[in-house]
């Protein structure tokens, strides 16, 4: 006698995948589009000479002795911004055949990747999410020093190119701030069809539309 199960789980579960596959594909042509407007090179923020790594490094080495970053060096002496304590210069990996960087296989002109990290788990009693989210707000709206600002918004674009789907260390992305997933600046980064307007309207209008069937 034969017996036939009906792996519903399975089944969803499958389903599940693929939905959430098309759903950061879709992300990412908002994010693609937002780079390519603020002339960010995706590539280089994770490999080479000038990487969020080594950039995270430079920041705080230059907050302590540059007079123009003064306002980011607390009377301790040392970094007074949540989100920029927070963070530290995490792995660096050297190319190899099939090495899995959470975004994806790497490819072959991948020599040098690195990445940034945080001194524990945020949300774990140690870091406080909503601190570490207010510290970025402050860097995407500090005027003084160009470097900051762009720190902070290529920022956005590296936690989205190396987001994993298990969180942790490196799943940085759902902290972005809502000042940036509701500025208009980003209007039409991913075309009418899907946003007029920010990225949280982008993200709308596309669930929306999946829901729609």
């Amino acid at each position: 006698m034969n017996i036939t199960v009906n792996d519903d789980y399975g089944n969803a579960n499958t389903i599940g995948k693929l939905s959430g596959a098309i759903l950061a594909k879709r992300k990412s042509v908002f994010i693609n589009n937002y780079a390519k407007l603020h002339n960010i090179d995706i590539k280089g923020l994770v490999d080479g000479n000038n990487t969020i790594f080594d950039r995270l490094g430079r920041l705080k080495i230059i907050i302590m002795t540059d007079p123009r970053y003064a306002h980011l060096r607390g009377t301790d002496g040392e970094v007074n911004n949540y989100m920029l304590r927070t963070l530290i210069q995490g792995k660096k990996y050297k190319y190899h055949e099939n090495l899995n960087m959470g975004a994806g296989t790497v490819q072959d002109d991948y020599t040098n990747a690195k990445f940034i990290d945080t001194f524990s788990f945020i949300d774990d009693e140690s870091i406080n999410a909503d601190d570490f989210t207010e510290g970025w707000t402050e860097l995407l709206n500090d005027n003084s020093v160009p470097e900051i600002q762009e720190f902070a918004r290529d920022l956005i674009v590296y936690s989205f190119v190396v987001a994993t789907d298990n969180g942790g260390n490196h799943d940085l992305f759902r902290f972005v701030p809502n000042q940036w997933k509701i500025n208009p600046e980003n209007e039409d980064l991913a075309g009418r069809q899907y946003a007029k307007n920010s990225y949280a309207e982008y993200m709308e209008n596309l669930l929306s539309a999946y829901r729609r069937g």
